[in-house]
């Protein structure tokens, strides 16, 4: 165990609930006197390496926290992880006590869970970090952000003259609020990241709201926000990138962008492009901006506290009052035009020429051309997160195979690249998988599992092979 309070311990059992399934059960004491309020599952002694091959399920928490899967999200090498975190101080665990009741499903067996991490050799992967207050903002080398409210060059915001390029406002300008209100503009903050230089671009990197994705008029033409940036839906506050769906809310990946922020004497519900979001809420990250002064961070406690001093709205993070908004914008994206079916359009390649195939139903049997030496599996691909409304998984999937023989012998020892965990009976390819085939002549698989794949994404991804040609 390893964080910043002054000491706390964990211990962690397992139940056995299937031949391939485990469920892990964690007991947390604060032995310091710091209020823990943030714990992460399977990281290093910083938040930013995860350690589970196989992404966790069935999360459970004790009353008045939430937790998560976290996930970089580049790849499945990258691994996973578990945010416990709870917003609200009552339940933080105070010095001298216990919590019980963090618990998951997992298929990664105890051998794999009680040993070396299989990404991090030097750490177990039963390591975690526990924090005092809220939680940092991962990846940040000053782990005291909250969430910043970071609009992208040329939004619009709205004034009582009418809408104005965020970066051409001026001291005073009288910003409109939610509810029809008039508030002077603060201080006007800026900073330019030079995101292909970033250790996590995905974290920096801009999420596009496309022109009517929540409503007509909202926003009124497509919008770049920063991915924390929350958000006003039904009273409440949802970081933007909590609603990706990518559709008509998807991550945009650039390499330079400048993100201005809007402060107001109180934090309040603005309108960016019409779309009704957060002004800038100073927790005490003011010296992450080019014109912000020489100021030190605050630690993460200390923002905690203050947002929830001074926030103008409840933040949802997850649940379901998030699973319900995300569920609406789905459908409203799916009345906007992008469709979705359950048709992967496989192709099997050799030697980048598609395999004859036969099928029977789910089942295919693909004649392999002598002397061939790798098969390339690629499909449509999809992230359940951003097609289910209540799903936490950010992997890319692209079909879930069980069955695989090669010339009618078990393959699974064959798998290379673009291959996920195996999982309880099927194993999910990343819509480009590799499979080793040495001369056998005979392929047989069964597509047991697939999701609803956008119409829209009909480019098939290039063998990996051809990448490096």
């Amino acid at each position: 165990m390893s964080g910043t309070v002054d000491s706390a311990t964990a211990s962690i059992a397992f139940t056995q609930l299937t031949s391939t399934s485990y469920q892990y059960s964690i007991s947390l004491t604060n032995t310091g006197t710091a209020p823990i309020q943030t714990f992460w599952f399977a990281w290093d002694d910083f938040p930013d390496v995860n350690f589970m091959t196989a992404v966790p399920t069935s999360i459970t928490t004790p009353s008045g926290w939430v937790g998560f899967v976290t996930h970089n999200a580049v790849g499945p090498a990258d691994g996973y992880g578990i945010q416990f975190y709870t917003f609200l101080s009552g339940s933080a665990l105070t010095g001298g006590h216990t919590l019980t009741g963090f618990s998951f499903h997992s298929s990664e067996t105890p051998a794999q869970m009680f040993a070396p991490s299989p990404f991090e050799p030097a750490f177990n992967t039963l390591s975690s970090f526990v924090y005092p207050g809220w939680p940092p903002t991962i990846g940040d080398p000053n782990g005291a952000n909250l969430v910043v409210a970071c609009f992208a060059a040329g939004t619009r915001i709205l004034t009582d003259a009418g809408e104005v390029a965020v970066e051409n406002l001026t001291d005073g300008a009288r910003i409109v609020t939610h509810g029809g209100g008039l508030a002077p503009l603060r201080w006007l903050g800026h900073r330019r990241i030079e995101c292909r230089n970033h250790p996590r671009p995905h974290a920096v990197q801009p999420v596009r709201v496309q022109r009517d994705a929540f409503a007509p008029g909202a926003p009124l033409r497509d919008l770049l926000l920063s991915p924390d940036h929350a958000v006003f839906l039904d009273g409440v506050l949802i970081p933007i990138h909590r609603l990706v769906n990518g559709t008509t809310i998807q991550r945009e990946a650039v390499d330079v962008i400048t993100y201005w922020h809007v402060e107001l004497p109180e934090h309040a519900v603005i309108f960016a492009d019409g779309l009704a979001a957060e002004s800038y809420l100073d927790t005490g990250n003011r010296a992450a901006f080019a014109n912000g002064g020489n100021l030190a961070m605050a630690h993460a406690d200390f923002a905690w506290a203050r947002w929830e001093a001074r926030g103008c709205a409840p933040m949802v993070m997850g649940g379901p009052a998030l699973h319900a908004i995300r569920r609406r914008l789905l459908d409203r994206a799916a009345a906007l035009g992008h469709a979705t079916d359950q048709d992967p359009q496989l192709r099997v390649l050799v030697h980048g020429v598609p395999a004859a195939m036969e099928r029977d139903g789910d089942t295919y049997r693909v004649i392999l051309p002598e002397g061939a030496q790798t098969v390339h599996l690629c499909s449509r691909s999809a992230i359940p997160a951003e097609v289910f409304a209540d799903s936490d998984d950010h992997r890319r999937l692209g079909i879930g195979i069980a069955r695989l023989r090669l010339d009618s012998r078990p393959a699974e020892a064959n798998c290379g690249a673009g291959w996920h965990a195996p999982e309880t009976t099927w194993r999910w390819t990343d819509g480009a998988a590799d499979l080793a085939c040495a001369g056998a002549r005979l392929l047989e698989f069964t597509i047991a599992a697939r999701l609803p794949y956008p119409v829209a994404d009909a480019a098939f991804p290039v063998p990996r092979a051809a990448r490096l040609g």
